[in-house]
Parts: C-alpha cells; sequence; structure tokens
C-alpha cells in the first residue's frame, strides 16, 4: 500500500492526474495544483460565482421544459422546489427520456401521479439510445401537462454555501474532478454556480483587482461621509 501511495504522489507531481487529462480532452481548464493565484486566499465563492441559474421546479410545465432545452445546450439542470430550495440535479437525457413517456404526465401540477416509473424501468429507458438523440413530437394537449421530476433526479450532487472559501472551492475542482458546483444560501436556496472556468487564475485575479477596487471606493465614500464603520466596510 505505501509503494503505490508512493507511486501515485510520484506520478502526480510529473504528469497531470488521467481524469484531469480527460478534462482537457473535453476542453474542460485545467486546475494547476499550485494555488500562488493572487486573491484566492481572501475571496469566497460568491465573488466568482454566477447569479443567474436556469432551473427546473420539481414539478415542471412541459412547455416549459421543452423551451429551456431548445434553448439551452447545458448537459444537466438544477432542480427547486417551488420557494427554490436545491434539491438536486437531472441531466439532459433524463429529461428527454421523460417526455417520451406521456403516461408519467400530470394535467395539473398538484396531481399525483398515476404512474412512476420503477428504477428497473428507468435504467431500461435510459439505455434506449434512439429517445435521447431525436427530438420528442408533443401535440399542444401535452405541452400543457407537467412532469413531476422527484422520483427520477439525482439528490446526491455536491453543492456549496455561498460564503464558502474560495481556496477550498479551488482543492474541490481539483481533487474530485468536478466541472460545476452548486451555490446556496443558509436556507438551502439556490444563488449561483460556480464552473471551473470561474476558477482560471487570470479570473480569479481579475476579480480581486475588481474586489480591491470597490473596497477602496466605499472606504473613500465612507470617509468623506465621515462615516465611523470604516472597519465595518472593510470586513465587507
Amino acid at each position: 500500500m505505501v509503494s503505490i501511495m508512493v507511486a501515485k504522489n510520484l506520478a502526480d507531481s510529473l504528469v497531470h492526474p488521467l481524469y484531469h487529462e480527460q478534462l482537457a480532452l473535453k476542453g474542460v481548464p485545467y486546475l494547476d495544483q499550485s494555488t500562488n493565484i493572487e486573491g484566492l486566499e481572501s475571496l469566497r465563492v460568491s465573488d466568482v460565482m454566477t447569479g443567474t441559474v436556469v432551473v427546473l421546479h420539481e414539478t415542471e410545465n412541459v412547455r416549459t421544459i421543452e423551451s429551456i432545452l431548445n434553448k439551452y445546450d447545458f448537459s444537466s439542470f438544477p432542480v427547486v422546489s417551488n420557494d427554490l430550495n436545491y434539491k438536486g440535479m437531472i441531466g439532459r437525457r433524463e429529461i428527454k427520456s421523460l417526455l417520451s413517456q406521456k403516461q408519467i404526465f400530470l394535467k395539473n401540477p398538484s396531481d399525483r401521479p398515476e404512474k412512476i416509473l420503477s428504477w428497473y424501468e428507468y435504467k431500461m429507458l435510459l439505455n434506449e439510445k434512439t429517445i435521447a438523440k431525436g427530438p420528442i413530437q408533443l401535440d399542444q394537449n401535452e405541452l400543457e401537462c407537467y412532469i413531476n421530476f422527484a422520483p427520477y433526479f439525482n439528490t446526491g450532487i455536491y453543492s456549496i454555501p455561498v460564503d464558502f472559501s474560495l481556496k477550498d472551492a479551488y482543492e474541490l475542482f481539483r481533487t474530485l474532478g468536478l466541472t460545476h458546483l452548486m451555490v446556496i444560501n443558509k436556507k438551502n436556496e439556490l444563488v449561483g454556480v460556480i464552473t471551473r472556468k470561474d476558477l482560471v487564475g487570470e479570473n480569479i485575479e481579475l476579480r480581486n483587482q475588481k474586489k480591491r477596487l470597490k473596497v477602496k471606493t466605499r472606504i473613500k465614500d465612507a470617509i468623506k461621509s465621515g462615516s465611523s464603520r470604516i472597519f465595518k466596510t472593510l470586513e465587507e
């Protein structure tokens, strides 16, 4: 065991880990082991995340689902409750597969599903390659229906709090080979998303410069107004 660990550490010091090479082949940015990036220690996830996130509700209108799939080419989407509590993720392939199963459609969002696919039925459905490739044919009545995603989305996806250290988030992306993480607040509400592109050194340094400039501006404004809350401004 010791020899295996030594060999792995030596190999990682000489070349990039295998999963990072696989990410590079897919055009996903590689995050270097070195964390000597200006601002990485002082920034929070909230400083670099994207605040606008395309979401699906736990029970969603079929027309809305089709519109989102046509407008965005994302491979997966976060699922939220009506009060924006983060529930999990569901992939594009899974969504298109469920759209082909008209027996799970609901006439009203408050209706209880008459049919829920079993685990075996769901897995067999995802193995049918023809479903996910072609467009799903839906008539006007079906577009007015709803789908309850609760039995089908993945609840085991990582998420991080909005005030999470950016350095720790950087290490999570590196060690786990992540491409994105959902960002939540203390109420478990989805407030943003952070991707590997946000963690590229140049982007972090740019965000750090903008934050420092913003703090300097607030300090100057506080001094001009004679405010006694300068130290609080610095902390924020």
